[in-house]
């Protein structure tokens, strides 16, 4: 009791010292005090970290819409890595906030527990860890300082819709490589993302997630599987970290060197090839590529050619690199070029390092820069071209060209010409690596033509000589030009 205290409206405001009753008398306890906490707003979600493994402390736990004893009440709920119910609340008779869980079949088991904290002016348990917490071992309670609770962080932006996971050609961990897409499911309040089976190189599927048990953001191909890559303690991330040091491999103790995007970039529809020593001439791999769809989780593209060899640019998971080869398979087809070093790049254009020419006798590429890929959609044709210079036969050709939208075959822009009615269309002829002007879009036969060069992206570009059919001969002209 505290008083006589007429004058004091709220028990909080009253100075001491309280009076205790010890079994004889009333003494007072200068100790005691009567706090006020309703004006407090506990949050709504806080997170346990620091924990032994074993104890299964850790993880994140949501306020619930009922109170225990006056002070918030949480709980973590039972999901594919934890099959058990665990509670964080404050137990008045003891003065504590504890953790206990309850399992499947309605066992109650304690685990932790705060240092005495009747002082701590609040309702939740942020503050509980100034006192140290205590963790159940071998039959006692014993003080474990690593420990923490804290307020789970706000979510100020949308998780990704996809994560790319892409180790080196050295690394164990490679079947672990692909693009991984965001599932409709939480574990550990955290998403998950998957990654479909990889046939080409024998893969199944996989799935990154987070492990509430131990803390760490995992890649297996299940849920109670030892994983392959994994990351952490990270109580205080929604996301994986894209920090090679922190993904160990498994069985390894040093960081594994990954790379870990969240951006994605949509596949180019058309990119181009061409060769650095001789883009003038006939070169196996040399052309546009079209979009087919994707392998490995990486946009796989084929050659627009008439030719019987076909050609692919994909991304090659196994090795982690870009190549140029006959056959899609990983382990079939003659391989023409490759980018090493190259499993960061996204898309084709993204490799950094020059393409090399891949020698089959060496088994591996040759050094020295052998290819260029560009994408269409950073070509930024002129809008109009004009072609002069044309006399005698032919000279229709001559006259003002203006761009097209874009056609079906080919990646490269097209260009027309319409002079009352007479019509002539300049184009990028992919079978040969000719511009070429004829009297129909896409048409074999042509009225004239400049190249073979790989290189020239759009027409304006082209350096010549132009060859003019006179007749049934074709012949340089070298008054013919392209501005």
């Amino acid at each position: 009791r505290f008083g006589p205290a007429w004058h004091i409206q709220s028990p909080d405001a009253c100075p001491g010292p309280w009076k205790v009753w010890n079994g004889k008398t009333m003494m007072p306890q200068r100790q005691m005090r009567v706090l006020a906490n309703s004006a407090i707003s506990p949050p709504e979600r806080v997170f346990v970290a620091g924990g032994p493994a074993g104890t299964g402390i850790n993880g994140s736990y949501v306020r619930q819409k009922k109170d225990f004893c006056a002070r918030a009440l949480y709980m973590k709920a039972a999901d594919a890595t934890c099959d058990q119910q665990t509670f964080l609340y404050f137990r008045p008779r003891t003065g504590r906030w504890e953790i206990t869980s309850r399992s499947a079949d309605g066992l109650f088991c304690q685990h932790a527990r705060s240092g005495r904290c009747w002082r701590t002016a609040s309702s939740s348990p942020l503050q509980a860890s100034e006192g140290g917490w205590e963790v159940w071992d071998q039959g006692a309670f014993k003080p474990c300082g690593g420990v923490t609770v804290d307020e789970w962080p706000e979510e100020v932006t949308r998780p990704p819709h996809l994560i790319t996971v892409m180790c080196p050609e050295a690394c164990q961990a490679r079947e672990a490589n692909g693009q991984y897409h965001l599932a409709d499911f939480l574990v550990g309040e955290r998403p998950v993302y998957v990654r479909k089976a990889i046939p080409e190189f024998g893969w199944s599927d996989m799935l990154l997630f987070f492990h509430a048990p131990s803390g760490y953001f995992c890649i297996a191909a299940d849920f109670a599987d030892e994983p392959i890559l994994r990351c952490g303690p990270a109580w205080h991330r929604r996301y994986p970290s894209a920090t090679a040091s922190e993904w160990l491999a498994r069985g390894s103790d040093e960081g594994v060197e990954i790379e870990l995007s969240v951006a994605e970039r949509e596949a180019p529809q058309c990119v181009m090839v061409w060769s650095h020593d001789s883009p003038t001439h006939e070169r196996g791999c040399q052309g546009d590529y079209a979009y087919i769809g994707d392998l490995g989780g990486r946009p796989a593209f084929e050659r627009l050619r008439s030719s019987k060899e076909s050609y692919y640019l994909y991304f090659a998971p196994g090795p982690g690199r870009w190549v140029i080869s006959s056959s899609l398979c990983a382990d079939g087809g003659h391989i023409h070029a490759v980018a090493p070093d190259s499993w960061s790049a996204q898309v084709p254009e993204e490799v950094k390092e020059p393409w090399q020419r891949f020698d089959s006798a060496q088994g591996g590429p040759v050094p020295g820069p052998f290819l260029s890929v560009q994408s269409a959609s950073f070509l930024r044709p002129p809008s109009r071209v004009f072609i002069s210079g044309r006399c005698g036969r032919n000279n229709s050709i001559n006259g003002d060209y203006f761009l097209q939208p874009p056609v079906e075959r080919g990646c490269r822009p097209v260009y027309k010409k319409d002079d009352k009615g007479f019509v002539k269309w300049l184009y990028f002829w992919v079978e040969t690596g000719h511009w070429q002007i004829s009297m129909s879009c896409m048409d074999r036969e042509f009225l004239a033509r400049a190249g073979p060069d790989w290189s020239c992206a759009t027409p304006d570009l082209v350096v010549g000589p132009w060859q003019v059919f006179e007749g049934c001969i074709l012949a340089v002209d070298e008054k013919v030009r392209l501005t």
